[in-house]
């Protein structure tokens, strides 16, 4: 089955989303909020807050905890684009790509 991770890169100086970056995982147990979920491109997991199945299409949505809180935040355009970059070495793509 298909599980796919959304991050949003909020930007300080243009008050909103620079990017949604999304990763795309083959997965053969179903995670659970509370779980929690480890990347290259962090230092430490972060915590799944929900999980959204889509039966009709065959996949999973998971969505960090903090995505629920925002905390994904950089302040200016210059920090925001170097954090995309970093999730592109990461295998991330923007979800406009996927």
């Amino acid at each position: 089955m298909k599980l796919f991770v959304d991050v949003s890169i909020y930007c300080g100086d243009q008050g909103g989303v620079h990017a949604i970056m999304r990763k795309e995982f083959d997965i053969d147990a179903v995670p659970v909020p509370g779980m929690y979920l480890e990347d290259p491109m962090w230092k430490e997991e972060k915590e799944i807050g929900r999980i959204i199945f889509n039966p009709g299409e065959g996949y999973y949505c998971m969505v960090l905890k903090e995505e629920n809180d925002q905390l994904v935040r950089c302040e200016d355009r210059a920090a925001c684009e170097k954090l995309e970059k970093g999730y592109r070495f990461h295998e991330w793509k923007s979800a406009s790509e996927c």
